[in-house]
């Protein structure tokens, strides 16, 4: 198991004993209430309980290492009765190294019904596999998934699986005349769905509302809306056909417009309101073609707690966690967890005032962090994902063609230029065939998409760039997940 490379950090606070290997890596940016050896009978009894809850997450975490599967595909698109050729990458998430776990890797097709259509067994050597679908026993065209797993993937449920949906086209009536690609109606409706929330997770607010065309997802920063404290809300809003759209508007609590309100990216906005219970809020919107839709804002919990991450300094994390009156004098903790290893740990009590804390950037793994409150029983009270951009961008490979045509089934002389050690596989296809481009490639796939759920769109945008625009679009992405 790989020990963080941190330094110990300046924080009045407890080591636990089994926690040797780690550090409180988050400090406090004002004097609060923290847990130590030296407070009450009560709170040292508590302190013992946060320390088990964490030590099972270790304990569970070095039995089932955590794995992931990366998918590199022939094209972007098929038609009935042809063959997906892929090559398979498995990465073991505790030392980004392909695996040594596992030797089996499960690859399924799957219908736009839902039904597993295939199921490949592909041998794994030194993390990697080849393998191929073919397409010539299909009945109808249409969206079909692609997803695969290894027994070490199952631990975690459906989040960890790889997918991709395809496009599957009806075959030409001509041989080689691919220009009008065709799916039946049917398998176009069909569409497999975007399960970006489901009951695999904690449960939080979130909710979607439709109005005049436009479909909005609430999403409560850290899961919750808690009454009477200041929250922060992040929007997507769509059209019926699940489409991004850009809008504009306000948020009116009693006839006062207390907040203004933009989507910025793929439909995604955030704005900061109170709620209260009692005092129904509404969200007006009007999108790019003029039509207006009026949302009422989901009710706010009245016990709870609301959690704040701020990303605007690429320096550092600011957290601020603001419980109701009823959790005050309660032991809980902030525990950072990457991967599923923890990170650090902070146990505290509230003493009537939000608990805030700075975590650095040389604090936090690269790619998606996560940050939790839980109490004594280990129950998750708030959650809220952050993404730290790479310190340095990946070296790239380079490909330049030194002769040949580029005709069907031609011969063409490559020249690759790669880091030295690299292992890469290559595809070669029609660019006008090339249907959906944006689904991002491995270092989007294993550094993002594939610790969020549901459909990313383009996630290669958000690695283009670590400035102010990609670091606030990239952390609207992390508000929507779980």
């Amino acid at each position: 198991m790989r020990t963080p490379r941190h330094t110990i950090r300046h924080i009045q606070t407890v080591l636990f004993a089994f926690l040797c290997l780690y550090i409180y890596n988050v400090r406090p940016a004002a004097a609060q209430h923290l847990l130590d050896s030296n407070n009450s009978e009560k709170e040292r009894k508590a302190l013992q309980q946060l320390k088990q809850f964490v030590t099972d997450i270790e304990q569970f975490h070095r039995s089932f290492p955590l794995e992931r599967a990366y998918l590199h595909f022939d094209n972007t698109a098929y038609f009935r009765g042809e063959d997906i050729w892929l090559k398979a990458y498995v990465v073991r998430t505790d030392s980004n190294r392909l695996t040594n776990l596992s030797r089996v890797l499960y690859v399924e097709l799957v219908a736009p019904s839902g039904d597993v259509l295939q199921t490949h067994k592909l041998h794994l050597q030194n993390g990697q596999a080849e393998g191929c679908l073919p397409l010539d026993s299909l009945f109808t065209s249409g969206f079909y998934e692609v997803r695969a797993y290894t027994r070490y993937m199952v631990n975690e449920g459906s989040n960890a699986v790889f997918s991709r949906v395809f496009p599957i086209f009806d075959a030409p009536q001509k041989a080689g005349q691919y220009a009008q690609a065709k799916i039946e109606s049917r398998g176009h409706n069909k569409r497999l769905p975007d399960n970006r929330t489901d009951t695999n997770t904690m449960p939080t607010q979130a909710a979607t509302i439709k109005k005049q065309g436009m479909r909005v997802t609430f999403y409560p920063e850290g899961g919750h809306s808690i009454s009477g404290i200041k929250s922060r809300m992040t929007i997507v809003v769509t059209d019926d056909n699940g489409m991004p759209l850009q809008t504009t508007g306000y948020l009116v609590c009693r006839k006062d417009t207390v907040a203004a309100v933009q989507t910025e990216h793929e439909g995604m906005g955030r704005f900061a309101f109170l709620p209260q219970q009692g005092m129904p809020m509404s969200l007006h919107l009007t999108d790019a073609a003029g039509h207006h839709a009026v949302i009422k804002l989901p009710e706010p919990e009245p016990i709870g707690i609301a959690l704040k991450v701020d990303m605007n300094d690429p320096r550092k994390a600011r957290i601020t966690i603001s419980p109701s009156v009823e959790l005050h004098n309660e032991p809980l903790a902030l525990i950072q967890t990457y991967r599923g290893s923890v990170y650090s740990v902070v146990p505290f009590v509230f003493d009537g005032n939000p608990l805030t804390l700075n975590c650095g950037r040389e604090d936090m793994e690269e790619g998606v962090n996560r940050f939790s409150v839980i109490d004594t029983k280990g129950n998750i009270l708030a959650d809220r994902m952050v993404f730290v951009h790479p310190a340095t961008a990946p070296q790239p490979i380079t490909v330049e063609r030194i002769e040949g045509s580029a005709l069907p089934y031609g011969r063409i002389k490559l020249h690759i230029k790669a880091p030295a050690g690299s292992t890469f596989s290559i595809a070669v296809h029609d660019a006008a065939t090339d249907i959906q481009p944006s689904q991002g490639d491995i270092y989007a796939w294993m550094l993002l998409s594939s610790d969020l759920k549901g459909y990313i769109h383009q996630p290669q945008y958000y690695l283009e760039s670590s400035d102010e625009k990609h670091r606030y679009h990239t952390d609207l992405l992390m508000s929507i997940s779980r």
